[in-house]
């Protein structure tokens, strides 16, 4: 029973809320972060697509959450892929928000974020 309410407050009080379950985009320079659903529960997964446009001082790109786990790749400057993709397991009460950051050599990084609503932690909604 007690599950069944969890699972019921995590659909219901989004929806109610004007909160939509599917993929939120945000742009910034080119830059794009999306992350996938916006709204979860605690221990779901989250996934979170970060697509760079290529520029040739672009060295590095790191995406994940700020109060969690994060992932950091090197790019190659013009050579770089464009797309850069991670499935998230597991996520906690508090992840913080959702982000994307370019690392370049003239160290003037570009970084772009979306809060991620987790519902289900003790009766109350974390952003």
């Amino acid at each position: 029973m007690i599950r069944f309410l969890k699972i019921a407050f995590a659909v219901c009080v989004p929806l109610m809320m004007g909160i939509q379950q599917h993929s939120v985009s945000v742009h910034i320079d080119s830059m794009t972060l999306t992350v996938y659903p916006r709204v979860v529960q605690p221990g779901a997964s989250i996934r979170l697509t970060c697509r760079v446009p290529r520029h040739k001082s672009n060295r590095a790109v790191t995406w994940g959450f700020d109060n969690w786990t994060s992932t950091t790749r090197q790019l190659d400057g013009v050579y770089a892929r464009v797309t850069w993709e991670s499935v998230f397991d597991h996520v906690p009460c508090d992840p913080g928000r959702a982000f994307c950051e370019v690392w370049r050599v003239e160290a003037r990084n570009q970084r772009v974020s979306q809060e991620v609503i987790v519902v289900g932690c003790d009766g109350e909604k974390t952003e």
